[in-house]
């Protein structure tokens, strides 16, 4: 970078960071830093602002105009010259706002030539100057030398935000408050809501304040963090903690992480989490954060320079240690302490390693870290003495692209590595490590059955398992034999990792599916993770607890395989804000340790998941029924009966549900699915009102979800069971049927008085017999009239939602309600639809179309046609005859 004096900094929607100097625009593609050749520009023009379009319009203003770079990125037109622009921004889609000499500006990009300039304020009679816009959620600010101005972009007028004695150099806008930095009197933080104003300024004796008064710039992170740039004392980030403000600083001269220059001109965050910090003096900073949300791996650390953005390759637990590698960005490795949370950085540049992007690490159990560069090299590094010794293949048959790649430690001790278009490598236990054995296709039995096998994990049993274009292979050390598991035998996909779980079963990972291995049948047996057979896994592990932990671009999945529950880590509260962009991921000490992408390690406890290891139940309480009949309440919690003695025909009951512990208050909503409706109905705050339950059973499923993703759902069965009076008489659609309960007993009694073993039938076992063929028959029916009423008005109502709910087949259906009834199926709805429309009509309070709409006719005048054929009269005539009675009805309810 020839001039170092950075201005602003912002970023395309493609993701390229651009920022300006006096007289360069750089491109920055996320791979290299590229100073744009524009040879109309010169160190006259002055750059000091530029802005991007949602198009990806790059706009540059300076001291000798308003210009617009091409598309080829040679160029830089002027489309409105010998105009000093000082602040651009761009709003719709095609206007943009600028500060020039103080004023502010408003310009289309199809007409250039027209531009309106702002009316300023006055404050105490002096002009209002202006010096930035900023564009936030839609609304437009504009900060001076007086505070900060929201502007009316309809109206083109500017209105007081609030007044400050000081120039505003920089804001950021939130709900309730709006952060901004002054030019000479520190921090300001002004609350929307009181309209009061806090300052923050620098103290001598006070470490945790703010490092100095001249704010040049502010930015905030996707983490919500805000950072402030100062004009020659580093960088500040502001720490709310209990209620303060802290601030803590990065320096140039300080110890730990540090920065390169301590003025800083300009700031901006990204939407990876980095934030680009401009210079006056010594290019940009970049600063990428490796936090810890949760338990404190690490606060952050600052790395500077353009290779900052490092990406996690490998973890490895060590005892108290944990060894990562990075494979981008500067590569090296860490060594992290869990004991005192110390963290080393082995910096290749100064360090033996053969090559600073690396592949993977390992401790090899025997004190020595074997690290893996993309150089085909193996790295042993000894951590007691600091040097490293090297291993490299003498007869590599493999193309100079080709690295040392995955690995595995059998249970003997030895390393198995993978050079791909060489074979696999065994390094021995010991100082014989230098003789490793190499297995190479075209040996039979004896190899692989390609040079391109991959090595994935060890069972308990010593198997190496490899993972090659013919699918699954096995190295059984007891025979010294290789054998293949292919595509024949339930692999029909490329595998690319594997597990054996603490059950001993085996567990392989496919791009999109898991397979478990059935040890019976030889084969693997796709294993479908609910809801998520779209995403690309990119690794899996499992837990000391049996689950599967799946890490893909967007997220961290853990997969109970007992049950099939999964559970979505991205959506917990305390991950909020991290872009799971995970790599590798591995467990120690109770926790999971997650390398990203381009956020470093992730760490968070194992424990996260263990309250949803197991369902919780639904419980019961505030129990209430329509006529305060008498209950009881049997509940075992895996399912729960209420019984009810009922008073009546009909009878209601209202529940409240909840779910005991720490669970309950995750639980964000209830549902509930019962036999006649599959459909899932939401129950607000827990409440659950059945009403016109009939006698007999009714069964509901019961749930609640929770916010955690698909999967994370609380079941309990419910049973309601209406107890009848004995030898009560009671309708179902016009049919009258006797209880014979208590006629059957006495005649029973009666009989049991006088036997007559010789002549007699056994008379105890066909009196059971009838009661229960009844009571059969009269749960049959209620299940009929409960569903049929619950879909009168539905039109397309058919026997086949019956069929479902009674769990009949057709067949046996039209058999069983002939039996009953006397009737067909549709005979015996429509008798009931036809009943219905009969006591509406009585009632008076609708017309003939609404009747036929509310029992399920579609068209009124075919409902009066079947209406009168049905009784003798149409509906309207019916309804003429009955309006006496119905007038008396209606001043009896009244």
């Amino acid at each position: 970078m020839a001039e170092k004096h950075v201005r602003q900094i912002t970023q395309d929607p493609a993701g390229n960071i651009w920022m300006i100097t006096n007289s360069t625009v750089i491109r920055h593609d996320g791979q290299a830093l590229k100073s744009l050749k524009i040879a109309t520009l010169s160190q006259w023009d002055n750059l000091k602002s530029i802005c991007a379009t949602p198009k990806g319009d790059i706009y540059i203003g300076g001291q000798k105009g308003l210009r617009l770079v091409s598309p080829e990125l040679d160029s830089a037109t002027f489309i409105r010259p010998r105009f000093n622009v000082e602040s651009v921004v761009f709003t719709d889609s095609s206007t943009l706002w600028t500060v020039s000499l103080g004023s502010i500006y408003r310009l289309e990009t199809h007409s250039p030539d027209k531009i309106e300039k702002i009316q300023p304020p006055e404050y105490s009679g002096a002009p209002v100057t202006f010096n930035k816009v900023v564009l936030n959620a839609g609304k437009l600010y504009a900060l001076s030398d007086k505070g900060i101005y929201t502007i009316d972009r309809k109206a083109n007028t500017l209105h007081p935000l609030f007044y400050f004695g000081s120039t505003v150099t920089d804001a950021i806008f939130e709900k309730d408050r709006v952060w901004f930095g002054t030019e000479f009197l520190g921090l300001g933080l002004y609350d929307k809501k009181s309209g009061q104003i806090s300052l923050f300024n620098q103290e001598t004796d006070n470490p945790q304040s703010i490092s100095s008064d001249e704010i040049m710039a502010l930015t905030k992170d996707v983490f919500g963090n805000i950072w402030i740039g100062t004009r020659s004392a580093g960088l500040n980030l502001v720490r709310e903690e209990d209620g303060k403000i802290k601030f803590r600083r990065f320096l140039s001269d300080s110890q730990g992480p540090t920065v390169t220059e301590n003025d800083t001109r300009s700031l901006y965050a990204d939407k990876n989490g980095t934030v680009w910090s401009g210079t006056f003096g010594n290019g940009v900073d970049v600063i990428e954060l490796y936090p810890d949300y949760i338990t404190g791996l690490s606060t952050e650390v600052a790395e500077t320079g353009w290779f900052g953005n490092r990406g996690v390759s490998c973890i490895s637990p060590s005892g108290d240690d944990i060894w990562i590698s990075s494979g981008t960005s500067g590569g090296g490795f860490f060594k992290f302490s869990t004991k005192d949370s110390s963290r080393e950085f082995f910096d290749p540049k100064k360090s033996n390693l053969s090559y600073p992007y690396l592949n993977s690490i390992l401790d090899d159990g025997q004190g020595k870290i074997w690290i893996v560069p993309h150089d085909r090299t193996i790295n042993i590094f000894d951590p007691k003495t600091g040097k490293y010794e090297h291993y490299r293949p003498q007869d590599s048959k493999s193309s100079p692209q080709s690295n040392f790649n995955s690995f595995t430690i059998d249970k003997r001790g030895d390393i198995w590595f993978s050079l791909p278009g060489n074979g696999l490598y065994r390094f021995p236990k010991g100082d014989d490590w230098r003789k490793p054995t190499i297995y190479t296709a075209g040996n039979g039995s004896r190899g692989p059955s390609s040079n391109h096998a991959h090595p994935i994990f060890t069972d308990k049993t010593g198997k190496v398992w490899f993972r090659s274009p013919a699918g699954v292979e096995i190295y059984d050390p007891s025979r010294r034999r290789f054998s293949q598991m292919g595509k024949g035998k339930g692999i029909s996909v490329n595998i690319s990792a594997g597990r054996t779980a603490p059950d001993s079963s085996i567990w392989l990972l496919g791009r999109q599916f898991l397979f478990e291995y059935d040890e019976v049948g030889k084969r693997f047996e796709k294993r479908t993770v609910p809801f998520h057979n779209r995403i690309l896994w990119r690794g899996m592990n499992i837990d000391p607890k049996g689950r599967i932990w799946l890490n893909s671009f967007k997220e961290i999945v853990c997969y109970n395989p007992k049950d099939s529950t999964v559970f979505n880590l991205g959506k917990h509260p305390d991950l909020k804000g991290i872009k799971l962009n995970i790599d590798v991921l591995t467990f120690h000490q109770g926790k999971v340790y997650a390398g990203s992408e381009n956020q470093g390690v992730i760490v968070f406890p194992l424990s996260i998941a263990d309250k949803f290891d197991k369902k919780p139940n639904i419980r019961f309480r505030n129990i209430s029924t329509s006529q305060n009949e008498k209950y009881t309440l049997k509940d075992d919690e895996k399912a729960t009966t209420l019984e009810i003695e009922a008073k009546s025909k009909l009878t209601s009951v209202n529940l409240d549900l909840y779910i005991p512990g720490e669970y309950r208050s995750e639980a964000i909503s209830y549902f509930y699915t019962s036999l006649a409706d599959t459909t899932e109905h939401l129950i607000d705050d827990g409440k659950l009102s059945l009403n016109n339950l009939p006698y007999g059973n009714t069964e509901i499923a019961l749930g609640a979800f929770s916010p955690f993703g698909h999967g994370s759902k609380a079941t309990q069965k419910l049973t309601i069971v209406v107890l009848k009076p004995i030898g009560y008489i009671y309708y179902i659609s016009g049919g009258i049927i006797l209880a014979i309960i208590v006629v059957g007993i006495w005649f029973y009694s009666q009989k049991r008085k006088t036997p007559n073993t010789e002549t007699e039938p056994d008379t105890e076992k066909q009196t059971a017999e009838t009661l229960a063929k009844g009571k059969k028959d009269l749960e049959f029916l209620a299940t009929v009239d409960r569903i049929t009423k619950a879909n009168l008005s539905d039109p397309d109502f058919k026997i086949d939602t019956l069929l479902k709910a009674t769990g009949m087949s057709r067949t046996s259906f039209f058999v069983k309600i002939k039996q009953v009834t006397n009737q067909s199926g549709s005979e015996y709805i429509k008798d009931i639809r036809f009943g219905k429309a009969k006591e509406l009509l009585e009632q008076g309070d609708m017309n003939v179309s609404e009747v036929a709409y509310a029992v399920g006719f579609s068209d009124p005048r075919y409902f009066s046609k079947v209406f009168k054929k049905h009784f003798g009269a149409s509906p309207s005539e019916y309804s003429r005859r009955q309006k006496p009675n119905a007038v008396a009805q209606k001043e009896h309810r009244e």
